[in-house]
């Protein structure tokens, strides 16, 4: 990697006291070779399937799962974990070897849209599965190709229950094993609150497991039943009204002679709410107490059971391995919606991840907020406190987009668990450091940061603000202190350490040449103040405060243009029209409260933590997704189609052909 020290001026007049900004610049050559020369990634996928995601949203997520697994190689490793109001470990952490892509393929396939949004919940479980450092080789112990697996159930694969008890069929043959649990009697049965708390609440499968159904006949589409209990008879009903209507008036009984058989086992209980039944699945459906002091039941959810315990034929999993210590462990989190299920304040959540990854091996937390109805605010949080991105997802059809951009930069990390530390000179102090990274101070004054990991082609730039004394004579090198910088490097995959030592001239008067302003430094400082711009702005726009958020961009804009227009062509001018468009842009989604609320607050956060990180954040703006591959960054003024006439992107070579391989694949 390379390390440089750009100060804003190159020389300094010696005679009096100066407060010079000077930049650390990072640059992390992209990773040359086949794909034996880049890290291995370890990913756990947390996908949100509660209800909102029915329909085309989830089908596209399951698409998108399909299309990453084809870009990890043999010696990666995936995982996958779903929510909704439970949480479950759908596919244990896996080396992705073909034939576990192609089974894994279908377990993702079987996923349906469920209830509530536990996003704290899938999170620390996807956390708990990197942190936990193991993997399984569906390859160890596989069955050789001319023989058969063994059947569920059999060879300790962990096949389907089996029930002795009646079932119920419907006209298409399809089955299902209907298996009643004893429960305690409940007493007190005339409390009118707790009668209705109990209508709301859903029983959590793993907790009251009173009520189970296993899809065991042919495969049909989505449907909903109702089983009402005192007439033994099943009807269907609108999937849609789950679980909120009352089923009581929506009964258009069909009789169904084999269900009378569990008449007497059956009798006292009260089946209370629709029950969409899908495809290897069965959902969870609010509690009823009858008044006359019987047992509560509920129908619960064996979350895609059938097609988990279905791979690999059944077998039981083979001895966990640890994965390699030089894997980019990281978490995907997906979501369409509010967290309304566990841990729901954004400060309690961020400050139990950030607990949660103080500890080895390091995970990385990538967010993704599809729609309107998410918090950006809590996803760019958990993503900061992550080291990852915030991806906001305004349509459909940028899903792929967002995935691939960032697995794209996994795939290229270059060096990893980067720290700069800068160590100031005597006489010299740190007033401030720029930068959207966590800093902490050193002894002596100094300063820290801890930048993470860096993709190939990516550049970071850290700006600090020092203090410097006058000085009684001249100096060629007056030593303003050193960086210190440490990584592993990935193609060498060696521990590297590097000093730079930071000068300046002191002569009597700074002119010509030495006497203006850095480019690089003044466009980094344009960067930054931007992102504070649109952090500052959001933050009043977010306490009704438009007038003031308004004001804040306008303050910017004006410097910035200047910046632009002196800037001039090449890649620094595309840079700096690409702040005033996006600055312009916020002024525009805080033209009224509610097209700031569905759309500008979102954009505003990705774009303020893109420009923080100097990393892609694969808004639909960022300038290059109609470009050839090999283009993006410096492209000529003027090239861009639409609005916007900048083509800067943060996003790498990577990236960019990853991205325009799932335009590819998804328009196939």
């Amino acid at each position: 990697m390379q390390t440089t020290f750009e100060p804003e001026f190159r020389a300094l007049a010696r005679g009096t006291s100066h407060r010079l900004t000077f930049s650390a610049h990072l640059f992390a050559p992209e990773v040359q070779g086949d794909e034996s020369a880049r890290s291995l990634v370890s990913l756990t996928s947390v996908l949100d399937r509660s209800g909102s995601m029915g329909g085309s949203k989830l089908d596209l997520v399951k698409r998108t799962s399909d299309f990453m697994m084809q870009h990890l190689s043999s010696q990666d490793k995936l995982g996958v974990v779903i929510y909704d109001s439970d949480v479950q470990e759908l596919l244990q952490l896996a080396r992705t070897s073909e034939a576990f892509k192609a089974e894994a393929k279908r377990v993702v396939r079987s996923i349906n849209a469920g209830s509530c949004t536990n996003l704290s919940g899938g999170l620390f479980q996807g956390v708990k599965q990197q942190q936990d450092n193991t993997y399984i080789d569906w390859d160890d112990g596989a069955p050789p190709a001319d023989q058969p697996p063994a059947p569920p159930g059999e060879g300790g694969g962990g096949g389907s229950p089996t029930s002795s008890t009646a079932q119920s069929h419907f006209s298409n043959a399809e089955s299902f094993v209907m298996v009643p649990v004893e429960e305690p009697e409940e007493d007190n049965d005339d409390d009118d609150d707790e009668e209705e708390e109990l209508q709301q609440q859903f029983v959590q499968a793993n907790e009251a497991p009173i009520f189970q159904i296993q899809t065991v006949g042919p495969p049909r589409q989505e449907r909903g039943v109702v089983v009402d209990v005192q007439t033994q008879n099943i009807a269907p009903i609108d999937p849609r009204s789950y679980p909120m209507q009352d089923i009581a008036s929506r009964i258009n009984a069909i009789p169904n002679p084999a269900f009378a058989q569990q008449q007497q086992q059956l009798r006292g209980f009260d089946v209370p709410a629709a029950v969409p039944v899908q495809q290897q699945q069965v959902f969870t459906a609010p509690v009823r107490r009858r008044r006359q002091g019987t047992r509560n039941v509920c129908l619960t959810r064996e979350l895609t059971r059938e097609a988990v315990e279905k791979a690999f034929g059944g077998r039981a999993p083979p001895a966990g391995k640890p994965v390699e210590d030089g894997a980019v462990r990281s978490v995907f989190l997906f979501t369409d919606g509010l967290a309304n299920e566990g841990v729901t304040e954004t400060g309690r959540l961020v400050a139990m991840l950030r607990k949660a990854l103080d500890k080895s091996p390091r995970v990385r937390v990538f967010t993704f907020g599809f729609g309107e109805d998410h918090s950006p605010q809590m996803l760019k949080a958990l993503a900061e406190a992550g080291s990852g991105t915030y991806y906001y997802i305004e349509t459909e059809d940028r899903i792929p987009t967002a995935f691939a951009d960032a697995l794209g930069g996994l795939l290229s990390v270059a060096v990893q668990n980067v720290q700069v530390d800068f160590l100031p000179a005597p006489g010299v102090t740190v007033s401030r450091a720029h930068t959207g990274f966590s800093t902490e101070p050193l002894a002596g004054g100094g300063g820290s940061v801890r930048v993470g990991d860096v993709f190939g082609g990516e550049s970071k730039d850290l700006l600090f603000d020092v203090d410097v004394p006058a000085l009684p004579s001249p100096a060629d090198a007056f030593p303003v202190g050193t960086l210190r910088v440490s990584y592993l490097d990935v193609a060498g995959a060696v521990l590297r350490r590097e000093e730079v030592p930071c000068t300046v001239a002191r002569p009597e008067v700074a002119v010509g040449a030495d006497a203006e302003p850095s480019a690089r430094v003044t466009l980094q400082r344009a960067r930054v103040e931007t992102a504070r711009a649109l952090l500052e702005a959001q933050a009043e726009a977010d306490r009704g405060r438009f007038e003031s958020a308004r004001a804040r961009i306008g303050g910017s804009l004006g410097w910035l243009r200047g910046v632009a227009a002196r800037t001039g062509g090449g890649e620094g001018g595309e840079m700096a029209r690409n702040f005033v468009e996006d600055l312009e842009e916020a002024l525009g989604n805080m033209a009224e409260p509610a097209t700031y609320c569905s759309h500008g607050t979102k954009v505003m956060s990705g774009k303020a933590m893109a420009h923080m990180q100097q990393r892609s954040a694969a808004l639909e703006e960022d300038g290059f997704d109609d470009e050839d591959e090999g283009e993006g960054q410096g492209a000529a003024a003027g090239a861009a189609q639409g609005p916007r006439k900048s083509k800067f992107s943060y996003a790498n070579k990577t990236q960019r052909v990853m991205r325009k391989s799932a335009k590819t694949w998804f328009s196939t």
